[in-house]
């Protein structure tokens, strides 16, 4: 799992669901949608953390000037406190 964090902050780990995509060999639509999946069903409960655990962004890919906005999740490392 070492792999999936991408970078190390003062607040943990981060990695972002492209990383995780292509860490578990799935296709980023799909992980989108299991993403949008647990949000809808535990993103109420503030047990799980989800709100404050994943950030929605968007990047910028495609050929030049005919550029496409994509959505993706940056990912903070969850610690448990003992």
């Amino acid at each position: 799992m070492g792999d999936v964090w991408i970078r190390d902050t003062p607040f943990g780990p981060l990695t972002d669901s492209l990383k995780i995509a292509e860490q578990f060999d799935m296709t980023h639509p799909h992980l989108l949608r299991a993403i949008d999946k647990c949000k809808d069903e535990l993103g109420t409960e503030s047990k799980y953390g989800l709100c404050s655990n994943l950030i929605e962004n968007k990047y910028l890919s495609g050929p030049k000037g005919r550029e496409r906005e994509y959505r993706f999740f940056i990912l903070k490392s969850y610690v448990l406190s003992s």
